[in-house]
Formats: C-alpha cells, sequence, structure tokens
C-alpha cells in the first residue's frame, strides 16, 4: 500500500516538473530517498566534511560503485574520508534546488560540495518543451548560488558530463562551457569529464558505459577515483592553505599564480615611462580585460591605466605582490585599489572577521602610500555581494574605509547605491549569473561613477 501511495506521488510530481523552469523549485518524485536523505544529514552532522549532489549520475556512484566487485569503492573511496551522496536518480534541476531548499543538508558544515550536472541531462529529457543550454544552465547556476549562501565558506567542486543523446550533449557541452568561464580555480573548480570518456573523434567511449550509454559501468567508476583524488587535494588544502596566515599578512599564491606575477613583473619593466595610473585587485579588477574591455579601451587605456587584477587574489596576495617588485619603478598619478580581494578572504574557510579584513585593506592602502607617496589613491568599496554573511561584513568595512580616506590623497567611491534597486538588491543587467562578477555594463557603471575623480586626480 505505501509503495502504491509513493508510486502515485511520483507520477504527479513528473506531471508537475514537465511544466517547470529549469530555476523554479519542484518536489523531487523520489519522496522517499529524500526522507532517507534527511535522516542521513540528521545522523552524520558533525562526519559529513564534503557532499556530491546531483540525480543519478551522482548516485550511481555509491549504489552501484559499492559493489564487491568493483572493491567497495564509495565506501573505500568516499564514505571513509566523510564524503557524503545526496545524488537521487531522476532529479532535475528544479528537482534539486528543492531539496537543498527543503531541509536536506541543514546543519552541516562541509569543507567542498561538488554539484554533478547531470540534473541538467534529466531537464532537458523530461521537461516539455525541451529547455535551451541557457535555461538549464540558469537552473544549475542558482542551484550553486543556494549552496554558496548556505555554506559561504565551502569550496565549490563542479562536475560535467558527456551524453550520447546529439541534442542534449550539444547543450551540455554549451554548458560546460559557461561554468568553465566563471571559475577562478580557488574558490570555484570546474572539472569537465567530457575528454576523459569520449573519443578521439568526440563520441562517447562506450566501453565506460551500461547499456543506456548514459551510467558509467565497472571501468568508468575505476575514472571517479580521479574524482576522489581531486576532492580530497581540496580538503588538504582548505585545511592546510594558508592556515596561520593572517589576512594582514603578505602570501604568494600557487605555481601559475607566480607565473602571472611574474608577467606582471615583465609589463611593468616594458612599459614604465608609459603607466600613468593602475588598478590593483582580484577578479573583478583583473576582467577590465574581458567584460570591460569596451570601456577599458576607449576610456582608460588612452590615458595610461595599467590592469594588475589577478582573479582569485587574497588580500594576502595583493600585499605579497607589492612588496615583491611587481610594480616597483612606476609613477602613478592615481592609483585604484579595489576591494575584491577582501571578498576572496572572506571566503575562506575559516571565514575572517570584518575588522581582520579591514585591517588587511588598510594595509594594502599603507604599502601603497609608502611606495607612491605622490600619487593619488581611489579605494573601490566593496559591491553587493549574494551571500548575507559577507555582504553585511562587507557594508560595515565600507563605512570604515570610508573614514580611512582623507579626500587629499586618499579617496573612497562606494558604487553600491548605483548597482543595487530601491530595496538594496542587485541589479540584475550589471551582474553576471554569479551575482558576483560585473557585466559590460556594471563596468559602465564603474567607469561613469568613478571618471569625474580620476580625470581630476590625473590632471
Amino acid at each position: 500500500m505505501f509503495r502504491s501511495v509513493l508510486a502515485v506521488i511520483s507520477i504527479i510530481c513528473i506531471e508537475l516538473c514537465t511544466g517547470a523552469v529549469p530555476w523554479e523549485p519542484v518536489p523531487t518524485a523520489n519522496g522517499a530517498l529524500h526522507i532517507q536523505l534527511l535522516l542521513q544529514t540528521n545522523l552524520n552532522r558533525a562526519n559529513i566534511r564534503a557532499f556530491l549532489i546531483g540525480s543519478s549520475g551522482v548516485q550511481f556512484w555509491q549504489n552501484e560503485g559499492n559493489d564487491v566487485s568493483y572493491g567497495h569503492l564509495w565506501d573505500t573511496y568516499y564514505l571513509s574520508n566523510g564524503i557524503y551522496n545526496y545524488g537521487v536518480g531522476g532529479d532535475t534541476t528544479s528537482n534539486v534546488l528543492w531539496r537543498i531548499q527543503n531541509y536536506e543538508l541543514d546543519g552541516i558544515n562541509p569543507k567542498v560540495f561538488v554539484v554533478g550536472l547531470d540534473p541538467a541531462f534529466n531537464t532537458m529529457f523530461y521537461n516539455k518543451p525541451s529547455p535551451s543550454a541557457y535555461d538549464v544552465y540558469r537552473g544549475l547556476v542558482e542551484i550553486i548560488n543556494e549552496l554558496r549562501i548556505k555554506f559561504p565558506n565551502s569550496k565549490v567542486l563542479i562536475i560535467g558530463f558527456p551524453y550520447s543523446d546529439p541534442s542534449i550533449n550539444e547543450r551540455s557541452q554549451q554548458i560546460n562551457s559557461q561554468f568553465k568561464s566563471i571559475v577562478d580555480g580557488i574558490n570555484i573548480m570546474f572539472i569537465d569529464l567530457t575528454p576523459v570518456l569520449t573519443n578521439s573523434n568526440g563520441q562517447l567511449n562506450l566501453d565506460y558505459f551500461k547499456d543506456d550509454h548514459v551510467h558509467l559501468n565497472s571501468l568508468g567508476l575505476e575514472l571517479t577515483k580521479i574524482m576522489f583524488k581531486l576532492i580530497v587535494l581540496t580538503i588538504i588544502c582548505v585545511n592546510v592553505c594558508g592556515a596561520d596566515v593572517q589576512p594582514w599578512e603578505p602570501q604568494p599564491g600557487n605555481e601559475g599564480w607566480l607565473q602571472r606575477h611574474k608577467q606582471l613583473q615583465k609589463y611593468t619593466e616594458d612599459n614604465k615611462s608609459k603607466i600613468k595610473a593602475f588598478f590593483i585587485g582580484a577578479s573583478i579588477t583583473d576582467n577590465w580585460h574581458s567584460d570591460g574591455k569596451e570601456v577599458w579601451d576607449s576610456y582608460f587605456a588612452p590615458k595610461g591605466a595599467a590592469n594588475y587584477g589577478i582573479g582569485g587574489d587574497t588580500t594576502s596576495n595583493v600585499l605579497w605582490r607589492i612588496q615583491n617588485k611587481e610594480i616597483d619603478g612606476l609613477n602613478p598619478k592615481v592609483i585604484v585599489m579595489s576591494c575584491g580581494p577582501g571578498y576572496n578572504t572572506m571566503n575562506k574557510n575559516p571565514s575572517p572577521s570584518g575588522p581582520d579584513i579591514l585591517r588587511a585593506e588598510e594595509e594594502i592602502i599603507k604599502e601603497l602610500r609608502a611606495k607612491f607617496p605622490t600619487s593619488k589613491v581611489i579605494i573601490i568599496g566593496h559591491t553587493p555581494y549574494i551571500i548575507e554573511s559577507i555582504s553585511e561584513r562587507s557594508k560595515q568595512i565600507n563605512v570604515d574605509l570610508k573614514k580611512f580616506a582623507d579626500e587629499k590623497d586618499v579617496f573612497f567611491m562606494d558604487l553600491s547605491p548605483h548597482m543595487v534597486d530601491s530595496k538594496g538588491q542587485q541589479l540584475p543587467q550589471l551582474f553576471k549569473s554569479d551575482h558576483l562578477h560585473f557585466t559590460p555594463e556594471g563596468y559602465k557603471v564603474w567607469q561613469q561613477v568613478m571618471g569625474p575623480l580620476f580625470e581630476r586626480l590625473m590632471k
């Protein structure tokens, strides 16, 4: 009788799902498994160091991968390291959103969460008409945003998959490309399994799949050991990297970061006489090269401005760059310092306090003033963030940074009032789908608000 009731509920839910847009929550058809996962959370809160969430592509790792013929893969490589599975077969993006919003993950504190993009397949397969790549991407981004609001200090690992259905696979690869463009390699990481699961012609390597050409077989499951290693490495990095470094203490990044530092060092050496102003910060500054390129090339570049933004930089990284000859020998009239590194620092685990971030940002200003005593410094305050705990700290930091500006040598510019509506919500046309980085329109607002001061100080 109980199974019959569940079957009827499942049919009703599937019917409801087919009319939902991918970014709106809809109850999962598998209510019984949702209850089991609620219980899993309640019983294991203290043990959950990481979790995977998605549909059958995720669920399969635990159910089939724990077979004795696979060497109890899940228990051996995942569960023993505190990695738990929240995959529900058949779930669409709408179903996963509903589960996140309905207590399934409440009360845990993971170091890492892994989002399988497999609900996109179900969304494109079940929803009628089948949604566009953009709409499904929007649904997946909404899942990640919901998780980041719930777990602001956790690292994010996104897993992309290939499929045999040509129409679905084409859209899936478009979605994978979109995700590759928003990752920062520090807080948000993306792994595309397509290269290891396809042949040289881009077709699925069927040796890795079951007969349905969707789920992995034993050989494919062996490849998931790569996943395990990446998750564990991420956990180690969260626990170890920078553990003893305070936000106001200098620290270099990884090998790739050091290469970027050397490139900027050389840029300085080659262009000393041309650089009349420079911007320094993290990805929001770095993205003047891409989303802000039109404004940069037409307005700032002709005035001799240079860009020293590095995506993912913390306050410690920026301090290290300043102290290690990246900008030595310049004589800028104006320096524009973005508070983006403060956001990245607060997004670490554990997340530093507002006063600690303020101290770090003031330290950056002091270092810049000591190196360039005749230059004017424009501080670009923290912009609106979707993660409430970070946003609230940022608002107070902005208040205190404004006090630090003397309006003679150091100036403070708050872009927030120009980027939110009357309710304090982000203006969607100014922010990308991650609710953090600016669109081209967002960069136009930055230039329009700061432009008059910048021009006056450049004279």
